[in-house]
């Protein structure tokens, strides 16, 4: 039970919810950043592994369905990257008051859905080893889970989203 001097305290007494929100309503593309990163580091194992990786007597990075499958990974984190950079400026350069929230919460919802099926991707490609904790594999699709849980579980924020689109509003946290 702390007390806290007057001149000490950022808001009001019983303001804290909403002046949380004004601080951290700009945080989600960087919470995205997390799912890409992720996603980026499984995709780069799972070349690196598909090059080394022979059967057949080629490296199973010139098989078709290996080459498609980084194919679609790669449009995946390209496309999460790029809007991560759109919402990243639009948080750094709205005026105070004009911050469209449905730009974080797009990119966290995308980023956080992706990470996980380009990871599955990746441990398909390592194959049987791809499940075992001793590859990377394994690790990076359990740490693309995680990002379901950061800054609100993505079936909240979807929630939040649709009501925003739909023009309600609502206090508290966005």
């Amino acid at each position: 039970n702390a007390e806290v001097p007057d001149e000490w305290r950022l808001s009001e007494v019983n303001d804290g919810l909403p002046y949380m929100s004004r601080v951290f309503s700009r945080h989600s593309p960087t919470t995205a950043t997390f799912g890409l990163g992720i996603a980026r580091a499984a995709y780069e194992d799972a070349i690196d592994y598909a090059k080394g990786r022979v059967q057949g007597g080629s490296p199973i990075i010139e098989h078709d369905e290996i080459r498609e499958r980084i194919a679609d990974m790669y449009v995946s984190i390209s496309v999460a990257r790029d809007a991560i950079w759109q919402a990243a400026w639009h948080a750094d350069n709205a005026a105070e008051g004009e911050y469209d929230h449905k730009e974080g919460m797009r990119v966290k919802i995308f980023a956080s859905d992706m990470a996980p099926q380009v990871c599955s991707s990746a441990m398909n490609i390592f194959g049987g080893t791809g499940y075992m904790t001793t590859h990377s594999a394994e690790r990076h699709m359990r740490d693309a889970m995680m990002c379901y849980h950061i800054d609100g579980l993505n079936d909240t924020v979807r929630w939040k989203l649709g009501r925003l689109i739909a023009g309600e509003k609502f206090a508290g946290s966005i």
